[in-house]
């Protein structure tokens, strides 16, 4: 049985681990709020470049129903509802402390890779991360 001074030890080590834990989890919500924010101030940007985007492609549908004429567009801006390969781009955090980000994150891979699965498509995995390169390993 453990003496009186080696619990106390063990009960001031567990205090100390807790006010750590404690320290990590508010620099971790305090690094996500500066991150949403900064979010929140690109969405107008984002949201005016898509429109930009729209608008060309909109006139170019125009120019060739105008002048019978037909542009070659970039093979990304073209119809991939009949793709047969797909990249699928996993980003994830280098360490735990966000939650459940992370198996939410494998979640919605694992759901993508079984509807591709049977569909019968290829697909291949990039992974930002270090907990997406741990999840998705064995696709690599």
């Amino acid at each position: 049985m453990a003496g009186l001074k080696e619990l106390r030890t063990r009960l001031n080590a567990v205090k100390s681990t807790k006010k750590i834990t404690t320290a990590m989890k508010l620099v971790a919500a305090s690094k996500f709020k500066k991150a949403t924010s900064a979010l929140e101030k690109n969405k107008h940007y984002a949201l005016l470049v898509e429109n930009a985007a729209a608008r060309v492609l909109l006139e170019y549908q125009k120019e060739e129903q105008t002048k019978k004429i037909t542009h070659i567009l970039p093979p990304l801006l073209g119809n991939f509802q009949n793709a047969r390969n797909y990249l699928l781009i996993v980003f994830s955090s280098e360490r735990g402390l966000c939650g459940s980000y992370n198996q939410n994150v494998a979640k919605a891979v694992i759901k993508r890779i079984n509807t591709l699965k049977k569909e019968k498509k290829s697909f291949k995995i990039a992974c930002y991360g270090k907990k997406a390169y741990e999840m998705f390993s064995s696709f690599l």
